[in-house]
């Protein structure tokens, strides 16, 4: 981050002077990611110039780097000539991710600039949604015929290498005629080979890990994790290969559904640090605060509708704050504990499922008992004394017991349940689960309180 800043000073600093030759030696020669990283730091007027001073290949990987928004403010920018040079040259899924916000007019002029190989092989990617294995997938991948020799795939590959063709090799696959795959063998097994193994004896089965072009990316990551995999073939159900997923796409895709869950957790957008538009966050917060706001007012209708009860005992009041807040917690705790579990593992056994179901609940129970006796006795001793009072440490001990146990049960069930109907389980977590447990949890208190001090 260091280094950033002082570059960032360096860019700042030969900007002011207008100096575009040391400008240009910068930006050429510093990493990519850092600039990147730094380009949100200058005005929309200062990036165009930064990237005009970008070589070719520079600007390729800077532009499939950069965040959408100063992706398209750059594109806008550009003639459907000078974009096409620059997508030519791009990583085929960094490439499809643009196109697919282009305009059909504009998509049509580019597809000519870039010629009709190149135009076909974008297209083909087009075809995917982004958040399925073929949307992150890139067709360049090494694939050779089952009857080449270990030595005559490895002059091959060395061929395609030196024409630019691949930049990261992890596995080789062997296909058939028909380009199914039959299997796939490490770079470092290949080259550990004998020379005149052929490619099908020596290449692994891969029927595992393959993946179907339309698989949820949430379940390639978790593919990935499982089998410790650095690339994956994508296949049609025909089992024609494809592409391949490498695992610097997963990264990507697993920091980015960590901010989403996170971010759906709090009721709020994961591009909300990033998204410019005042109107599109407010709409995007809206309905969770208005979600809040409507568990709030139930609250305060269940807290009226029992105004007699207050009236005659109002130390009923203090503890209210405390047994919302112990609910809320274990809901939220116990809910975490599920969707973590569906996020790494998207369908769960039955068997799997009723163990996880009864630890949480028993641990929910458990923790309802201690809490139970430690507000209890707390209220014993400091209100036991009083008049009319002596039953109130039983309605606070049973009333966050109660509360604990039903926001362990409805943290374990609401993910499960939204997950059987295929929302995102990470819902649960937030303002919906809270709501709930609020309300039930105000019902239940009263009605202890009814029954055993009024």
């Amino acid at each position: 981050m260091f280094i950033n800043k002082l570059i960032e000073q360096d860019l700042k600093y030969y900007l002011a002077k207008r100096d575009q030759r040391e400008l240009a030696i910068i930006l050429n020669a510093m990493e990519v990611v850092d600039l990147a990283y730094s380009w949100e730091s200058f005005s929309n007027e200062d990036r165009q110039y930064f990237f005009s001073l970008l070589t070719g290949p520079r600007r390729a990987s800077l532009l499939g780097r950069l965040q959408e928004d100063f992706q398209d403010s750059i594109t806008s920018e550009l003639s459907s000539a000078d974009l096409a040079k620059i997508l030519n040259i791009m990583e085929p899924d960094e490439r499809a991710g643009l196109l697919k916000r282009e305009s059909s007019g504009r998509l049509k002029d580019i597809f000519t600039a870039m010629g009709p190989e190149a135009a076909k092989d974008a297209k083909k990617l087009l075809i995917h949604a982004p958040d399925t294995a073929g949307g992150i997938m890139t067709t360049e991948f090494t694939a050779v015929g089952g009857d080449l020799t270990a030595r005559e795939a490895l002059l091959n590959l060395q061929g395609r290498m030196k024409e630019g063709r691949y930049r990261n090799v992890h596995t080789v696959y062997v296909t058939d005629e028909e380009r199914k795959v039959m299997g796939g063998i490490s770079l470092m097994g290949l080259i550990g080979s004998e020379p005149g193994d052929l490619m099908k004896d020596i290449a692994l089965p891969v029927d595992n890990t393959k993946i179907l072009a339309g698989t949820d990316i949430e379940e390639v990551s978790a593919l990935f994790a499982h089998y410790d995999l650095l690339s994956a073939a994508v296949v049609d159900p025909e089992d024609h290969m494809l592409g391949v997923i490498t695992i610097d796409d997963i990264v990507d895709v697993i920091r980015y559904e960590a901010e989403e869950d996170i971010a759906i957790m709090a009721g709020v957008d994961s591009q909300d640090f990033h998204r410019k538009d005042l109107g599109a966050t407010l709409k995007s917060r809206l309905p969770w605060l208005m979600l809040a706001c409507l568990g709030g007012v139930a609250a305060g209708g269940i807290i009226e509708a029992y105004e007699s009860a207050l009236q005659q005992v109002a130390l009923l009041v203090v503890f209210i704050p405390v047994i919302m807040d112990m609910g809320g917690n274990m809901g939220v705790q116990s809910s975490t504990v599920i969707v973590r579990g569906l996020s790494l593992r998207r369908e769960i056994d039955k068997s799997r499922l009723f163990k996880v179901f009864t630890r949480e609940f028993a641990i929910g129970i458990i923790l309802s008992l201690i809490y139970a006796l430690l507000l209890g006795f707390l209220s014993f001793a400091r209100y036991g004394s009083m008049e009319g009072l002596s039953s109130l440490w039983l309605v606070t001990g049973l009333g966050i017991g109660s509360v604990m146990v039903f926001s362990a049960f409805a943290g374990i069930l609401l993910p499960l349940g939204f997950r059987r109907v295929g929302v995102d389980p990470a819902v649960a977590t937030g303002p919906i689960l809270t709501t709930i447990i609020d309300v039930v949890g105000l019902v239940m208190y009263f009605l202890l309180a009814t029954r055993f001090v009024l």
